[in-house]
């Protein structure tokens, strides 16, 4: 039986957690996840980035914190968008959109624990789209969708720890 997918119906947010398990010291981790001007040699909807380094005053006057815009391209979807992006070297980083027409919610935080020679990522997703079709699309998509871009980060993550050797 076929069901139909009614794309304007609003959902909620959707949550997203995944704990991962990498042979790699948290150093490399950390850095490629905080290596925003990188994303878009790995990540395949990524298109483009503008980083904030601390030129805004404001910025500059607390540490560990940026402004990123990256441009999204997937299937229909080209839309900007710029997150504030907060770290503590080596234990996390949490990037949430600010100024967004394309995101009602997106809050993103990834966790870094040391395990020997190895480390424990945990990663969590929270995003709503301002528009609905957007919303309903992602909702049948989003456990392809995550799982992909975290795995994307792994396999980044391998290939810079590859490197090194």
């Amino acid at each position: 039986m076929l069901k139909c997918l009614n794309l304007f119906t609003l959902t909620g947010p959707l949550h997203y957690k995944k704990t991962k398990l990498l042979s790699i010291p948290r150093g490399i981790v950390y850095n490629t996840v905080l290596d925003i001007p990188s994303y878009s040699q790995f990540l395949p909807w990524c298109k483009s980035y503008w980083i904030d380094y601390a030129n805004d005053c404001e910025l500059a006057a607390r540490p560990g914190q940026r402004k990123a815009c990256l441009t999204v391209d997937f299937k229909l979807l080209k839309e900007s968008y710029t997150s504030q992006v907060q770290f503590e070297p080596l234990d996390y980083i949490r990037a949430v959109a600010a100024d967004s027409a394309l995101f009602e919610t997106l809050d993103t935080v990834w966790e870094f624990k040391d395990q020997g020679d190895a480390t424990i990522v945990n990663f969590y997703i929270v995003f709503k789209f301002n528009l609905g079709v957007y919303q309903r699309i992602s909702a049948s998509m989003s456990d392809t969708l995550t799982n992909t871009m975290v795995e994307q980060f792994v396999k980044e993550c391998y290939r810079r720890h590859n490197n090194q050797k």
